[in-house]
This record gives C-alpha cells, structure tokens and sequence, in this order.
C-alpha cells in the first residue's frame, strides 16, 4: 500500500512539472504574438461595450464598441 502511494505522489510531482512547463511554453507562445499598444494623449479610442443586464431584448441589435473616446492623459 506504501509503495503505490509512494508511485502516486511521483506521478503527481511529474504532471505538475509537465503543466508548469505547458503554461510557460503557452505564455512565451502568447507574448511572442502580443503587440504593446502605446497611446498618446489626443488619440481617440474605442471601448468594447459590456452588457450588464443577462436578459435584454436583442443582444445583437446592441453596438459592440462604446466611443469614440479621447485619450487625455497616459501612465507610463
């Protein structure tokens, strides 16, 4: 019984280390593809709009994208 639990938790430490070495693999995937959006004060933006309310009417005749917004300051 010692020696199955014993084989248990070996193979519990290796599918730990083989999902921590996905996920990095996955967010290197990620990040080589992400691009830095930089914006400057003056820029008009768009904002995705979120419908709060679950059970409206017609949820595609709704407008994906509030806006246009104007960007009037920037952190960085």
């Amino acid at each position: 019984m010692k020696v199955n639990l014993d084989l248990l938790e070996d193979e519990r430490e290796n599918f730990i280390v083989q999902v921590v070495a996905y996920q990095q693999q996955f967010m290197s995937y990620y990040n080589k593809r992400t691009k830095v959006r930089q914006f400057q004060p003056g820029d008009l933006v768009l904002r995705r709009a979120f419908i709060l309310v679950q059970r409206q009417r017609s949820k595609k005749m709704k407008p994906n994208w509030e806006g246009p917004y104007m960007i009037s300051r920037s952190r960085g």
